[in-house]
């Protein structure tokens, strides 16, 4: 055994005394090395005293090393062919879970993760791709009842919310944000970015201010509760008049999860016209959002 141990690498010869110690622990352990693979494969039965139930194997075939998790068929002939990889990553890469077929020939293959009893299944990180545009038509209102803003039709499936011709009118315009949202810290929808398409011709406006984007919280008996959320959002809207619509983009200095119940979001912003008439149009606003990985 010691000329054995003599002849062999160190790797080897540390995977070797690990065999060892595993097997006095009263946990088989059982050590192939593949022809033709620089760097042994090797396996850990979990259940003592057996080898038939070899479901670990760590490749150091590969740089990094991976870990290959229920391939028995890899070494036994039982109908489990489908099992998981385990690779690791060099700095600024992420680490991989693969499905793979250890010895079926399947060319897709699931995972599942299905926890114990009334467990869950949580996964960190967010989905920072999502967007989701408001139509003026349908989310947006006006509170002048003097001059009023109406649904619009500029041209074929291009409509908005407008004044047209009009001269000298105040138009304070509510648009309301509908997201899902959750009541557990850190779920749910995160709000990044808001921004705001419209459109001015004929004369500039007088001013045109942004307000705030406000969240409106609800309870039986109590006051409506309003306040700035995500910080004080800042948005510098035009007043000159340009051939196309806008689309400006406004700051968000703190975005934050909705974790509220009962509650209601808004982007709040004032259109003064001249008093010469005015075309001023609104088209709808764009929210950019994280989900969290549930």
């Amino acid at each position: 055994m010691l000329a054995m141990l003599a002849q062999t690498s160190r790797r080897t010869r540390a995977v070797l005394l690990l065999a060892g110690l595993l097997a006095w622990l009263g946990v088989a352990a059982e050590l192939w090395a593949q022809p033709g693979i620089t760097g042994a494969r090797f396996y850990v039965a979990t259940t003592p005293g057996t080898s038939s139930q070899s479901t670990l194997r760590v490749d150091t075939s590969v740089n990094p090393n991976r870990t290959e998790i229920g391939c028995e068929t890899d070494r036994l002939a039982t109908t489990t062919v489908n099992c998981l990889r385990v690779a690791g990553a060099a700095t600024g890469a992420a680490p991989t879970i693969s499905a793979i077929a250890a010895t079926g020939g399947d060319a897709s293959i699931g995972i599942t993760l299905t926890p114990l009893g009334s467990g869950a299944v949580t996964l960190g990180g967010n989905i920072t791709t999502n967007r989701q545009f408001f139509s003026a038509v349908e989310f947006c209102r006006s509170d002048n009842t003097a001059v009023q803003m109406i649904p619009t039709r500029v041209a074929q499936s291009d409509w908005a919310l407008a004044v047209t011709s009009a001269a000298g009118s105040t138009q304070n315009i509510h648009c309301a944000i509908n997201l899902p949202y959750r009541t557990t810290a850190s779920k749910g929808a995160k709000i990044d970015g808001v921004s705001i398409s419209y459109f001015i011709s004929t004369n500039a406006l007088t001013t045109h201010t942004f307000n705030a984007m406000a969240q409106v919280v609800y309870a039986n008996n109590v006051a409506n509760a309003i306040s700035n959320f995500a910080g004080a959002v800042t948005c510098t809207l035009a007043t000159a008049t340009q051939a196309n619509p806008y689309l400006t983009a406004c700051t968000v200095p703190t975005a934050a999860y909705i974790v509220t119940a009962n509650t209601a979001f808004n982007l709040d912003f004032t259109a003064v016209l001249a008093a010469a008439a005015t075309t001023y149009r609104v088209y709808g606003i764009e929210v950019t959002y994280s989900t969290a990985l549930y």
